[in-house]
């Protein structure tokens, strides 16, 4: 089935295909945006990730891991419906259930975040008891946004609903309704903005995501909004306050070393409103880091 739904264009992560083992990931784009509802843009990120890729070393420090020894496919983008984030999230979730049928993990390059409802739900379905740790400004629980159930607003609303709201743990949160956060509190989720970030301290932070997501599968997921403008200004929604790159990726770099750790997106990149590509090379760089960091974990 989820041969069906990829469009087979050749892509490629990284400029040149990769050699050696075969690390289990397999990158996938998902180039929808039809929910944007500040600016749009985000449906051209999958492919500004990619070329910016193409740009970078593949060594990570942070890991000492040399990603080029390793085999990362590209299988190419999702076949979405534009104007239809239903039908969309449905063809999204078909592709990822058939990876991970094969034992296989994806990395989605997105997109608007509706595309992660697809990626989670899916992986939800093989890992009964999935954690999922949410890097975003904006909570996204809102039971509809301008009259649609499947929006960047409230993709995590749905997720919860499948999943379960305890399995979801946010970083980064800056932005929301307040009911919202009241939605958020009633239901136990957790969450930690960047100003109690910078009260508790990497390790601190680290130490309760470790715990979150200790003994049991893990996904991330990354909305590209987290970060402060200052860092990332080529988003849909951006938030000022947000967190700094070198803290994120040591915190990627870090969870990742884990046979728990079973897929990620990295979503709402928007090329368009994107200077230097800045956005587009962190995005990258996010997905790099996360997969050198499970190579990590690999050679042991």
């Amino acid at each position: 089935m989820e041969e069906l739904y990829l469009n087979r264009t050749p892509m490629v992560f990284g400029g040149e295909p990769g050699g050696g083992e075969d690390l289990g990931f397999r990158v996938i784009g998902v180039p929808f945006d039809s929910t944007a509802s500040y600016v749009p843009g985000a449906r051209f990120g999958p492919s500004a990730v990619r070329e910016a890729s193409a740009s970078l070393e593949f060594y990570s420090f942070r890991s000492d891991v040399d990603l080029d020894r390793y085999r990362i496919p590209d299988l190419g983008d999702v076949a979405v419906v534009h104007g239809d984030a239903e039908e969309t999230v449905k063809r999204v979730r078909a592709v990822v259930e058939g990876l991970a049928s094969k034992g296989l993990k994806p990395a989605v390059l997105g997109g608007e975040h509706t595309v992660s409802i697809g990626s989670i739900q899916a992986l939800g379905q093989t890992h009964h008891d999935l954690a999922v740790l949410v890097l975003d400004a904006h909570l996204d629980l809102r039971e509809n946004y301008l009259g649609y159930r499947y929006s960047h607003a409230s993709a995590m609303r749905r997720v919860g609903e499948r999943l379960g709201f305890s399995r979801l743990y946010y970083l980064g949160v800056r932005a929301a309704s307040g009911e919202e956060v009241s939605f958020a509190r009633q239901r136990g989720i957790p969450f930690i903005t960047p100003a109690q970030l910078r009260r508790l301290g990497l390790r601190e932070v680290l130490r309760r995501l470790q715990r979150f997501v200790e003994g049991r599968p893990f996904y991330i997921s990354i909305d590209m909004d987290v970060f402060d403008p200052a860092y990332a200004p080529g988003v849909g929604t951006p938030e000022p306050d947000g967190l700094e790159p070198w803290l994120v990726l040591d915190l990627i770099s870090t969870l990742t070393r884990s046979e728990g750790f079973v897929g990620m997106d990295v979503v709402e990149t928007n090329p368009l409103v994107d200077p230097g590509r800045a956005t587009a090379a962190l995005a990258a760089r996010l997905v790099l880091e996360a997969l050198a960091g499970y190579a990590k974990h690999a050679l042991r």
